[in-house]
């Protein structure tokens, strides 16, 4: 079969993979088993479809990111923690989402806006001001990246994101899948989500700066939010178009986001890695070519 577009996700203690028309979860069970399971992403996006439109498509992509990612999470956390985590709640994950998307706005749109308002008696152009705000911005996503990578539980989420990584690599080298040729590849991957929200942020810099600097600090945060779907969506085409070439332009683009992931991957041990190719091979057992699985991975 010709290759296929294959991403994923980490998880507690595992890994999400998914091909273009299948998805596997596989979690590391307390007693050492590992557990696998399809995993229910919905119907394909046919390319008629106005979702599958090249600037529109990474805003439904993105957020059906973070709907199915939330998802994933909750379900690998019912399956590693069964004791802990009870019966799990849909509502709650819901909630859980909605606040925590709310929460990320607040903190990445609207403060980096209203702490520099406060320099504004200080700097007179707005042009200026707009790249002390974009700055401000990149300095809060780096500091919140360097924060939690310190936490003990979410370094393993990050050991399993980058044994997800080196099994897509394997893939795509046309190796064996085994854990002995997986351990070999690099841990960072140029379609990785951490690459996609670092061209978020870098863009909303360019963008925001034509926004200008009048009137009430909402109304500025409120012109953002209006342009974010535009980012995102353009962000989206950037990352699918350096992630297809090598010239030294798209390497030059993939480099920042690459070096990134050294922030968001760990190096895996074995039996993360095999967790990884079991979500892998049961992904792919049922795939048949499309065009519809290009996610970050």
């Amino acid at each position: 079969m010709e290759k296929v577009y294959v991403g994923g996700q980490a998880v507690i203690e595992g890994v999400m993979m998914q091909a273009p028309t299948a998805t596997a979860l596989a979690v590391r069970k307390q007693n050492g088993e590992i557990y696998i399971e399809d995993f229910d992403m919905g119907k394909p996006i046919s390319k008629k479809d106005i979702r599958s439109w090249p600037f529109i498509r990474g805003i439904f992509r993105m957020g059906k990111m973070l709907s199915i990612g939330l998802k994933a999470i909750n379900r690998s956390a019912d399956i590693a923690y069964p004791e802990e985590m009870g019966e799990s709640s849909s509502a709650t994950s819901a909630i859980a989402m909605i606040l925590g998307v709310v929460l990320a706005l607040v903190i990445f749109i609207g403060l980096p806006t209203i702490i520099a308002d406060f320099l504004r008696p200080m700097v007179y152009n707005t042009i200026v001001m707009n790249i002390i705000e974009g700055c401000l911005r990149l300095a809060i996503f780096l500091l919140y990246l360097i924060a939690i990578s310190s936490l003990k539980d979410i370094r393993r989420v990050f050991m399993y994101h980058g044994a997800e990584h080196k099994v897509v690599f394997c893939y795509e080298q046309c190796e064996e899948i085994t854990v002995e040729n997986a351990k070999k590849q690099s841990r960072l991957h140029p379609r990785c989500g951490t690459s996609y929200l670092l061209i978020i942020v870098v863009l909303s810099i360019l963008i925001f700066t034509f926004l200008g600097w009048s009137g009430e600090w909402y109304i500025r945060i409120g012109l953002r939010l209006l342009m974010l779907p535009i980012v995102i969506g353009l962000a989206y085409e950037i990352l699918r178009t350096a992630a297809k070439h090598d010239s030294f332009i798209f390497r030059a683009i993939r480099f920042p986001g690459v070096q990134l992931q050294r922030l968001t991957t760990r190096e895996p041990d074995d039996d993360m890695i095999e967790v990884s190719i079991a979500a892998f091979k049961r992904a792919m057992r049922l795939e048949v070519q499309t065009d519809e699985g290009e996610f970050p991975s």
